[in-house]
Parts: C-alpha cells; structure tokens; sequence
C-alpha cells in the first residue's frame, strides 16, 4: 500500500512528517490538517508536490480545487512531461488577475522594500548632500565613503532582503503571507548570501562577455579613423559595438540569468524544504527550462512599465509600479517552483 510524507510549513525549515497511509490522510483531510495545496511526496517515488495534484489522493478533495482558479497558474497537461507551461502571454495574464486580487498584500511588500532600500541608500545620500552643502565640485572623501558604504550594504543586506521580499510577495499570491516573510533572508543568512552572489556571479559573467562586441568595435573605429577627425566612424562603430551588447545581454538572460536568477529563493524556501543552494541550482535550470525568453520578455515589459509610473509623481511607482513587478516575479516563482515539483526527482530530506 502506498504511503505519503506531508510537509509540515508550520515550522522553519519545513519538515516532512508520516508517513501516512491513504485512511490517515482522509482523517488529517477530515479534521482540515490537509488541503489540497499541502506539499506531500510519495514514500520511494517522485518530488514534493501538491496533494491535490496527486492522482491517487484526489478522492479526498472532492469538489475542492486545488487554487483559486483567478489564481491557476500554468496548464499541466499541454506539456510532455506534464509540466505548467509558461510563456509571455500566460505570465502578463496571471500577473495581472494576481496584482487585482492581492494588490492590498503587495503593496505591503513594496512599502518595506523600497523603505528597506532608502535605508541602504542613506550613506550615499548623505554623502552626496555633504558634497552639495559644502560646493564641492569633485566627489569628496566623505561622498566616496558614503557610495562605498551604501554598496556594501546592498551586497550583504540587501540581497537577502531582496529574496525575502519575494518570498513574502509570493506568500501573497498564495494567500499564506505573514510580514515576517521578509526576514527569511536572514533567517537563511548564509544560504541566501550564497546564492545571491551566485546570481550575481552569472550575471556579471554574462555582462563581460556581452560587452567584448563593444569594446572590439570601438578599438577598430579608432583604428580606422583619419588622423584629425573620425568622429562619424567612432560613432558608427560604438553604435553596431552597442547594438551586439544589448543583443548578447538578451540572449544571456534568456538562456542563462533568468534561469537561475530565483535560486536563493528556491534554496531557502521551507515549501521545498530548504534544500540549499547546490540542489536550487539544479531545481532552478530544470524547471525554467523553454521559459528564459519569456521570463525576459516579461521582466523587460514590466520593468518598463514600472518605470513609467514614476511619471505619475513618484508615488506611482510604489502604488501600482513596484507592486506589479513584485506581483510579475512573484508569478514568474512560483511557476518555477510548480513546474520542479513535476519533474522526476527525489524529495528534499525524504527517505523511503
């Protein structure tokens, strides 16, 4: 007879209990212990995934869905191995139903985050209003510190709080937010450090290599420029030098930075299990894969229009332009994370 393990999520880390036979699970269903979106897995079989979702155990949910259905994220049935797709439209649509209906919970979460970040910023403000107040036309010692300072604690306090953000913004999404959802970062300190710097990593990676078309055409506009002039070559060439970096930019984000840009998040999250960053690593570029140019495309549009809500006096921006973007990553996650839980492999800390 099969058993199951469920993830307890009451605790942090998250910890599997059982297991549990299919007549413990209808009374742990009975006594509303078990939904259909608890994690549960399979004693010897596949990944965590939701109870709902398990075909063997879809008698004790009868006539409960799974999600909110202006929350489904993903079809599972149009893909072979019976993933959720994601594609631009699918991720615009969700995006949109998901900022409607949690707009209130968002808006909490871009409020601590862009205070959070004013705070990060405090050195290089103050650095940079010294500079002001005194006349001073160069970048004084005190500006200098103050830039130095701020980039510090945006490497090593606002990474993980980043990825707490977003954890919190996707507990908005699933209706099981709490605001001490930010500070998991901190709470994982070391792996979500971990992480972030490998994120950054690739992305640095992917920009040094991006910026060799740029560098090459402008050493061979100056070559091949006359002697007293050349400004139009220059220009020539630093315009094809650019437009091969930003081509090469998208093609590394799509291929390799989107995947892997939600690892802290998939290594620290208790509905996984905390599994760490080697494993995330692998989660991450599995389950996102066929998704990086939508992931870009997507992030790129949003991006964009929260930008222009700044247009709208500044406070656009925290309104309706960082709870969208909070609400596209969000989506953008836990797709993600579905699509990982379909995949064969084993549970994080199951044994059989």
């Amino acid at each position: 007879m099969d058993t199951w393990y469920v993830l307890d999520e009451s605790v942090t880390p998250a910890q599997p209990v059982g297991p549990y036979g299919y007549e413990q699970l209808r009374d742990l269903a009975g006594q509303g212990r078990l939904s259909p979106s608890s994690r549960i897995a399979r004693v010897g079989g596949a990944a965590w995934t939701e109870a709902g979702l398990e075909p063997a155990l879809v008698g004790l949910f009868r006539g409960v869905p799974p999600q909110a259905p202006e929350l489904a994220l993903g079809a599972a049935s149009s893909q072979p191995d019976g993933c959720p797709e994601f594609t631009f439209f699918s991720c615009a649509n969700q995006t949109i139903a998901v900022f409607k209906s949690r707009w209130s919970q968002l808006l909490t979460v871009a409020g601590i985050s862009f205070g959070g970040y004013l705070v990060l910023a405090g050195p290089q403000l103050f650095g940079a209003v010294y500079d002001a107040a005194n006349g001073s036309t160069e970048p004084s010692p005190v500006n200098l510190l103050g830039v130095c300072c701020s980039g510090m604690l945006n490497i090593f306090v606002g990474l993980p709080f980043f990825y707490g953000c977003l954890h919190a913004a996707t507990g908005a999404i699933r209706g099981t937010m709490k605001l001490g959802d930010v500070l998991i970062g901190f709470r994982s300190y070391g792996t979500t450090l971990v992480g972030s710097l490998f994120v950054v990593a690739v992305y640095a990676g992917v920009a040094m290599v991006a910026y060799i078309p740029l560098i090459v055409a402008m050493v061979i506009g100056v070559a091949s420029s006359p002697r007293g002039g050349g400004e139009s070559a220059l220009i020539l060439a630093g315009l094809i030098g650019g437009l091969l970096m930003i081509a090469l930019l998208m093609v590394g984000a799509a291929l390799v930075v989107m995947r892997l840009f939600f690892v802290p998040l998939v290594a620290i999250d208790p509905a996984l299990g905390s599994m760490g960053v080697a494993r995330a690593i692998n989660y991450s570029w599995r389950a996102s894969k066929g998704c990086g140019w939508s992931m870009t495309g997507a992030l790129i549009v949003f991006s964009l229009i929260a930008a222009l809500s700044f247009l709208l006096l500044c406070v656009g921006y925290i309104f309706i332009g960082l709870p969208l973007l909070m609400a596209m990553l969000a989506v953008m996650y836990e797709t993600i994370y579905r699509r990982g839980a379909m995949l064969p492999q084993a549970p994080a800390t199951v044994e059989g």
